[in-house]
């Protein structure tokens, strides 16, 4: 499981970066408009959601 645990490692590195993160996060929040909110608030409920994307995806491909 060597091999797998570093191939998840790499996938995870190339996916969950700051970089892929501002790109991510500044596109959703130009094609999300929710009405009454801020895009300074959008942009902070796409962060809590990408930050648990991350969490939950690193999980499952970088197991212990």
């Amino acid at each position: 499981m060597s091999s797998g645990n570093s191939f998840g490692k790499i996938v995870a590195g190339y996916i969950f970066n700051d970089e892929m993160k501002e790109k991510l996060i500044t596109k959703m929040n130009e094609n999300v408009d929710i009405p009454f909110i801020s895009e300074k608030t959008e942009a902070k409920i796409l962060d809590a959601i990408w930050d648990s994307v991350e969490e939950v995806v690193k999980e499952a491909l970088i197991e212990n």
